[in-house]
């Protein structure tokens, strides 16, 4: 597909109001940054919505910023019979893989995770950098609430390791 940002801003403003849909795959679509702002808008409001990939669409730190703040505050979870479950979100994936996504997304990320911890996230194959690691690995000592860290292609060196080990050694996880 190649639906663009216009395609996915029609999809968004479809699913506002949606309450059934739980996983949405945006993935090398073409919606760049302007179609990830949709996303971020549709984050912040849905009940339902738990996995949305939009990996390989040319977002740059712009969109990726967006799209963890809004990760951050996406609306509490639901039980079955419709009450809020208390400092639980509704969003429990975020993939991003494949983009242009630089420190300053990493930054977001790692302040995302201290709102919400349980949120998983996939964002392999951006440029991060040390910079972008410094900022994720004082959170993963701290606030990390997953089995497992997917670190693939995140373009990162020595000082980015030296950091990212310091916060593994204080953190029981898996690295892929």
């Amino acid at each position: 597909n190649n639906f663009g940002p216009e395609g996915c801003t029609a999809v968004c403003q479809a699913l506002m109001d949606n309450r059934t849909v739980t996983e949405v795959r945006f993935s090398s679509n073409k919606i760049g940054d302007r179609g990830a702002f949709e996303i971020a808008r549709l984050i912040k409001t849905s009940h339902s919505l738990s996995e949305i990939d939009i990996g390989n669409n040319e977002l740059s730190d712009v969109s990726g910023v967006a799209l963890f703040q809004a990760a951050s505050t996406s609306p509490e979870d639901r039980n079955a019979l419709g009450q809020k479950i208390p400092g639980s979100h509704a969003l429990k994936k975020l993939m991003v893989y494949n983009n242009n996504l630089g420190p300053l997304t990493f930054h977001a990320w790692a302040k995302s995770i201290k709102r919400n911890p349980a949120l998983e996230v996939d964002l392999s194959e951006n440029p991060g950098g040390d910079q972008g690691m410094a900022s994720v690995s004082g959170y993963i000592s701290r606030h990390w609430a997953h089995e497992r860290l997917d670190l693939r292609a995140m373009e990162y060196g020595a000082e980015g390791c030296r950091l990212l080990a310091i916060s593994l050694a204080e953190n029981n996880l898996r690295v892929i």
